[in-house]
């Protein structure tokens, strides 16, 4: 008999709807625990390791390229499955991260972003659609890991979606929208979220009696 699911899988026909629900998705949960605070923020401060690092205005690239690397994820994933595990991990990691955003609502200073040129209009446009809150844990750092972990098992992304996903998270912290803390609780965040996806699309399979599971 065929496999039963417990979550319905994301083909590649799905996907364009799914990715457009799940964005709507991430907006209400970001914007709405960022704009609605329970009680007021704590308002975090650089640590050592981010103060070595440095602010480097030129990586908000690095940062906003993980608006591509997700959606290479879901589009290049090896299959359907994988594909499925990668959209369910995000939208876990995303409400997982709303509850902490809830809970322990944190913040950080915006930086002073360059005044002219092209990396000044990327600056604009990221606070124009991002808040200075949520900070704590980087949902930035989690969804990439995620996308990492969907992207690598892809021929000739073994070692660049990695790569490309540590860009990112170091990205963080010269970007200043987060501070050392907030990228290991994303980094913790992360594992959770897959390892539950995982759970919630695995399927058992039913043998009829002339063919038991034995064989």
């Amino acid at each position: 008999m065929s496999p039963q699911r417990r979550l319905p899988t994301i083909g590649a026909a799905q996907l364009p709807l799914a990715m457009a629900l799940g964005y709507l998705a991430f907006l209400a949960v970001y914007l709405g625990c960022g704009n609605f605070l329970l009680h007021a923020p704590q308002r975090l401060a650089l640590g050592p390791l981010d103060l070595w690092f440095g602010y480097l205005p030129w990586t908000i690239w690095v940062y906003l390229s993980q608006v591509p690397l997700l959606i290479l994820a879901l589009v290049l994933a090896p299959d359907d499955t994988a594909r499925s595990r990668a959209f369910y991990a995000m939208l876990l990691a995303t409400g997982l991260a709303g509850v902490v955003f809830l809970a322990w609502p944190t913040e950080l200073p915006r930086p002073e972003p360059p005044r002219d040129g092209i990396t000044a209009a990327a600056w604009r446009a990221l606070f124009l659609v991002d808040v200075p809150r949520n900070c704590f844990p980087s949902l930035h750092v989690a969804l990439a890991l995620i996308s990492a972990a969907t992207l690598r098992r892809r021929t000739g992304w073994r070692s660049v979606a990695p790569l490309w996903a540590l860009a990112i998270a170091w990205s963080t912290l010269t970007t200043r929208q987060h501070i050392a803390l907030d990228l290991a609780g994303g980094l913790l965040l992360a594992p959770p979220a897959w390892l539950i996806a995982g759970k919630l699309l695995h399927h058992e399979r039913a043998y009829p009696a002339a063919h038991p599971a034995s064989r």
